[in-house]
């Protein structure tokens, strides 16, 4: 059996051609000096005027979001029944977590380097507490590192 290949055009944009052209434009640009300060004054404007745009679409969003959830939360017959299993699922996620963090974790802690797993969660309260407040893995990583 003979393999061909074969360069069949597809529809779409051509994603490495614009950055390729993007780049060489950009360079071309810095290249010219004094020349193109037209250009760039044109390429400030126009960053300026999308990021206004993208900051009045992320101001107004959230009414449509808003809109979008109270429209489906008014299209279920049975709010109460729903509530009701949304509850038991919710529960159900929270037993789950207690027993894997509380039974399941510690239990995996103490067979594997044979230590009190109580002492390694006092060690790593302080963690607990930054991540809690900051809502923030970044901000607690160095802390979890001094902790450990």
């Amino acid at each position: 059996t003979k393999i061909f290949r074969s360069l069949d055009k597809t529809d779409g944009t051509n994603v490495l051609g614009l950055i390729a052209f993007c780049a060489v434009f950009g360079v071309v640009l810095g290249k010219m000096g004094q020349e193109a300060n037209i250009m760039l004054q044109f390429f400030s404007n126009l960053n300026e005027v999308t990021m206004r745009i993208v900051l009045g679409v992320m101001w107004y969003s959230p009414i449509g979001i808003g809109s979008l959830i109270i429209g489906k939360i008014l299209e279920i017959e049975n709010l109460a029944l729903v509530a009701r299993m949304l509850g038991m699922y919710m529960l159900t996620v929270m037993l789950g977590l207690i027993v894997h963090g509380c039974f399941v974790l510690p239990a995996l802690y103490f067979v594997v380097t044979r230590k009190n797993p109580l002492w390694f969660y006092g060690g790593m309260l302080q963690a607990w507490i930054t991540a809690l407040g900051t809502a923030s893995s970044a901000a607690t990583l160095p802390i979890t590192f001094r902790c450990l």
